[in-house]
């Protein structure tokens, strides 16, 4: 609502000293952000008619009426073709945590399972140097198997261990997934799975 085409094209018919008077009440409202009073995002939310989630897109509709409240017009002056706003998301998964990423937001990096995947190649590392698992597991204090689950990650195709490095990955590619669920190490194969998360 802070942009100027939606401020300047809001109301049917506006006047010059009504569109300023617009954008002041508008802007009294202020941008909702981490530090936002609750009244500010009270004053957010009771404007939203509805949120419509699709795969991959939300949807927001501000409802006329109380648009029109705000601006003290009545509701047949909104113009509602601008009343929705659709932006891209990202659903993100990990463990009992889900985030919506919205829009074009810096990608955030799984430092789990990039950790992880670090892990992975240095055991591997170890054991094509003569070291066994349970020699691993007693160095790094993990258990056998926790060692084993660990080394299949150095077998990930390099464009995967990328897409993870750049935050990249598919929203379901998480450590505690690949650590509960097998996996071709044919890269081809990978893909075509990880693809489906």
């Amino acid at each position: 609502m802070n942009r100027p085409d939606f401020r300047a094209g809001i109301i049917h018919n506006a006047s010059t000293e009504e569109t300023a008077d617009f954008s002041t009440k508008l802007s009294s409202i202020g941008e909702p952000d981490s530090d936002a009073t609750s009244d500010a995002c009270s004053t957010h939310l009771a404007l939203v008619h509805r949120i419509d989630i699709a795969p991959g897109e939300l949807r927001i509709s501000v409802s006329p009426e109380r648009l029109a409240v705000l601006l003290d017009v009545t509701p047949t002056r909104v113009v509602e073709d601008l009343l929705s706003i659709a932006a891209p998301f990202q659903h993100r998964k990990r463990g009992v945590e889900t985030k919506l990423i919205i829009g074009s937001e810096p990608a955030e990096v799984d430092k789990t399972l990039l950790r992880n995947i670090g892990h992975a190649h240095r055991y591997f590392d170890l054991v094509r140097s003569g070291k066994t698992i349970g020699e691993i597991a007693e160095t790094e204090g993990f258990s056998k198997r926790r060692v084993q689950q660990l080394i299949e990650l150095a077998v990930l195709a390099p464009d995967v261990t990328r897409s993870v490095r750049e935050g990249r990955q598919p929203t379901g590619l998480t450590s505690d997934w690949l650590l509960r669920h097998a996996y071709s190490p044919i890269w081809s194969e990978q893909r075509d799975l990880f693809s489906t998360l």
